[in-house]
C-alpha cells in the first residue's frame, strides 16, 4: 500500500485508533499552546489550589461559628476547620504558603473552645 507523503504511516486505514499529528499547512509538526495541553497541572498550581481551599474552609468555619455558635455541638465548625488545616498541610507539601487559611481555621477552633468555656463557666456560676 502506498503511504501518503505528509501523513506517512497514519494514512494506513488498518492503523486503528492512532491519532494523527497536528500539522501546519506546510506539513511541519507544531505543538499546541500550553493552555491547550491536557494534564498540565504543576505542583505550584496544586499548591495554590490547596491554599485557596484552606482559606475558603477557614472563612466558612469562622462564619459558621458566628452564625450558629455552639449549636450542633460545633461539629460543622470543627469539620470545616479540620478540612482547612488539612488543605493547609497539603499546600505546604506542594511548596505554597497557606498562612491565612491556617490562621482562620485555628481562630475558629479557639473561638469555639472559648464559647464552650464560657458556657461551662455560666452553668456553674448560675444562682
Amino acid at each position: 500500500m502506498m503511504q501518503d507523503p505528509i501523513l506517512g504511516p497514519y494514512s494506513d486505514p488498518a492503523a486503528g485508533s492512532r491519532l494523527k499529528p497536528h500539522r501546519h499547512k506546510q506539513g511541519a509538526d507544531i505543538e499546541e499552546p500550553p493552555m491547550m495541553q491536557r494534564g498540565g497541572k504543576t505542583a505550584h498550581d496544586l499548591g495554590e489550589r490547596a491554599s485557596q481551599l484552606s482559606l475558603t474552609f477557614g472563612v466558612l468555619s469562622l462564619i459558621n461559628i458566628m452564625v450558629s455558635g455552639p449549636w450542633f455541638f460545633g461539629i460543622p465548625t470543627i469539620i470545616l476547620s479540620v478540612l482547612g488545616l488539612r488543605k493547609a498541610k497539603e499546600a505546604d507539601s506542594y511548596g505554597a504558603v497557606p498562612l491565612a487559611g491556617r490562621i482562620l481555621s485555628w481562630i475558629a477552633i479557639a473561638k469555639l473552645a472559648l464559647v464552650y468555656v464560657l458556657i461551662v463557666w455560666a452553668w456553674f456560676n448560675a444562682k
